[in-house]
């Protein structure tokens, strides 16, 4: 269920004979136009200067998992109190997990895509839990399944190794790169550690606009990729790792350490196993998560939400967010009613302007005044480029329909 990470495509070749004759030398001159006065439209209209891991923490909220709590007959009363505390947890019930929990008897033969998820469930103890996927289908993996008991609603509520994820993200310069241990230290301790050197030498600087009130100037931040060890050996790990292992038979079944980087509001890049993972393949991840955002539709972007407990929001305001619309992908379009609030109202808007700067570290120098960018002296070397790139596309297009012209 992990989209693909193809980040760069080779283009075609039209072919020797396309620039022999004369005909299409003048399509392609015309084509080569239309594409440039298509590409200054679109930079106009659904250009992103923002970097992708930070415009998914402000904008991409995280897709809500099914949990559905499977039961025969009546419950009994000291379910109860553990039911109230899962549908705390999530957010229609003020928490902040992102799961919706619907309850099956299936004393009553639960109808369509209930009952495919049910026959194909194993040595259940009753009550009886499946967290499923956002938007999956029922013939899809579950993520995960277990019996109701106070340990497994623990994890809905404050998983540790989630929250710890959860608090990284929420910094603003950092996005965690999760390895699952395979359990064989022979394998994972090289990997750790020549993984951490690694990481260190990713670091780099990027600019991130203010807010979209004050798109004026932008400041330096310095992101990191802090190496986040999750053990499948305690029962917090084990729950993580199941739900991105289920979502690909491949890893599920893999016997290496897998490397996950994490970022938005929770979401996985993609699972490399260790035997994947080299520097090229790390460039790539953050060539993609630190370029600027491309496509703003969260899921026409490669990645897995993961289901964690966490005020995303809140974390979202405390770094000044833009105030515009979220595009989170087809299911606000098919429920408005699930789209988020703007910040246009919120009791912060009015001093976002005021506070000028990204909230900085703790204990981090501060960033100089002259390391402030004019977005404005930006626009102008864009249009140099732009300028230059046109000339140049002129004299080439010039040149085809010239010798076109000689060649009849």
């Amino acid at each position: 269920m992990f989209s693909k990470l193809t980040l760069n495509t080779e283009p075609k070749s039209l072919g020797v004979n396309a620039l022999r004759n004369p005909g299409r030398r003048r399509f392609i001159a015309g084509a080569v136009w239309l594409v440039c006065v298509l590409g200054l439209v679109n930079r106009q209209v659904t250009a992103c200067d923002t970097p992708v891991y930070r415009y998914a923490l402000e904008r991409w909220h995280p897709g809500d998992f099914d949990l559905v709590l499977f039961h025969q007959g009546p419950l009994k009363p000291a379910d109860g109190p553990l039911i109230q505390q899962l549908a705390g947890a999530s957010q229609a019930g003020g928490g902040g997990a992102n799961f919706k929990l619907e309850q099956v008897d299936v004393a009553t033969s639960p109808p369509g895509a209930m009952g495919t998820v049910w026959a194909r469930q194993h040595a259940v103890r009753m009550p009886w839990l499946v967290l499923r996927y956002p938007r999956s289908k029922a013939d899809e993996p579950d993520a995960w399944c277990g019996p109701l008991n106070s340990q497994t609603v623990q994890f809905f509520q404050s998983n540790p190794t989630t929250a710890q994820v959860a608090a990284e993200i929420g910094r603003g310069d950092r996005i965690p790169m999760l390895v699952f241990l395979s359990g064989h230290e022979a394998r994972d301790e090289p990997f750790r550690r020549s993984l951490a050197l690694e990481l260190k030498k990713l670091e780099q600087k990027v600019w991130v606009a203010e807010s979209s009130q004050n798109t004026s100037q932008s400041n330096a931040v310095t992101v990191a990729f802090p190496l986040s060890i999750i053990s499948r050996q305690n029962a917090e790990g084990r729950f993580l790792a199941q739900i991105v292992f289920n979502s690909d038979p491949e890893l599920a079944q893999s016997r290496e350490p897998i490397l996950v980087p994490v970022f938005g509001r929770g979401r996985a890049l993609c699972a490399l196993p260790a035997s994947r993972v080299d520097e090229a393949a790390l460039h790539k991840i953050r060539d993609f998560l630190l370029g600027t955002c491309s496509c703003e539709v969260k899921d026409q972007n490669p990645g897995l939400d993961l289901m964690i407990h966490a005020d995303w929001q809140a974390w979202s305001d405390r770094l000044s967010p833009p105030s515009g619309p979220a595009l989170v992908g087809p299911s606000i379009l098919e429920n408005p009613a699930l789209a988020p609030a703007t910040n246009s109202h919120s009791p912060r808007a009015g001093q976002r302007q005021a506070a000028g700067r990204w909230p900085q570290r703790p204990g981090a120098a501060p960033i100089d005044d002259d390391r402030n960018i004019e977005v404005g002296q930006l626009g102008r070397r864009l249009m140099i480029m732009t300028a230059a790139i046109l000339a140049l596309v002129s004299v080439v297009s010039w040149v085809l329909v010239h010798f076109g012209r000689r060649g009849n």
